[in-house]
């Protein structure tokens, strides 16, 4: 909660070149809420300013055009769901006054903790397949939550390049975003080969991690086309068979009719 900012400079524009889009279709999951599309390559917002304050010494670091190279999510069973955010600035500045006045610029903080805030969930759209047994399986055509998921992580890089600092110069010259990667994995009881399949096969599917509040708020990352990857199940100890599964996700051209195309992430 609180982190929409840092979305924003992290994913970028809207194809549409607005900063983020209002779902206006009846019917669409999303209708009334904010839909926010990034391509491999973001066109970015302008830089942030971030301060880091030290009060008992009276220090104030100051970063300025500051870009989100890379976000970190992790879900876990029980507590709070970590995220990471690492940033490339182009200039810092130490100062004995802060850059922000605390009063007009009071610090804001979540109202929802890792306990009774958001629970997450994954969920899959699996492609046409054939299972193990040889039946043809259609496309699944609604989003299915995977069941048993013990563990998650989410990594988006921009892969910021930067030419370091000017000689003689507290600055950098530049710090552009390079090509987008969005990779993660997540660890759950092995039960079935279906998805093992996907990957053995290197099918290409869709993939989405869901945060909900008791409160009704919605979070949805979607990935709409993922290359899955991962382990073999290993036989590991009594308490049960985990199996350990990757993803890559990739461009998605524009198809008619589907929301989660023409992007590789939503």
């Amino acid at each position: 909660e609180g982190q929409e900012i840092l979305f924003r400079h992290l994913l970028g524009k809207d194809p549409s070149g607005l900063d983020r889009a209002l779902v206006e279709t009846v019917g669409d999951e999303d209708y009334g809420k904010w839909r926010l599309r990034m391509k491999g390559v973001a066109d970015t917002l302008q830089g942030l300013c971030v301060e880091k304050a030290f009060t008992s010494l009276e220090r104030y670091f100051i970063f300025r055009g500051c870009r989100i190279n890379t976000m970190t999510l992790n879900l876990i069973q029980e507590g709070f769901h970590d995220i990471t955010w690492n940033f490339i600035g182009t200039s810092e500045e130490i100062k004995s006054v802060p850059e922000f006045d605390p009063t007009a610029h009071p610090a804001s903080y979540c109202n929802d903790n890792g306990y009774t805030g958001y629970q997450a969930k994954i969920e899959i759209m699996r492609p046409e397949r054939t299972d193990e047994t040889g039946t043809h399986q259609d496309a699944d055509t609604t989003w299915v939550t995977l069941g048993n998921v013990t563990t998650g992580n989410i990594t988006i890089t921009n892969n910021t390049e930067t030419d370091g600092y000017v000689l003689g110069s507290d600055e950098r010259a530049s710090a552009e975003h390079g090509t987008r990667q969005c990779t993660g994995s997540w660890t759950m009881f092995f039960e079935s080969v279906d998805l093992y399949n996907i990957f053995l096969k290197g099918l290409e599917c869709k993939l989405r991690f869901v945060f909900e509040s008791p409160v009704g708020k919605i979070i949805r990352i979607v990935f709409p086309c993922v290359k899955l990857g991962g382990d073999s199940p290993a036989i590991e100890s009594a308490a049960g068979i985990n199996l350990n599964l990757t993803f890559q996700a990739k461009y998605q051209p524009a198809i008619e009719n589907d929301p989660y195309s023409d992007t590789d992430v939503v």
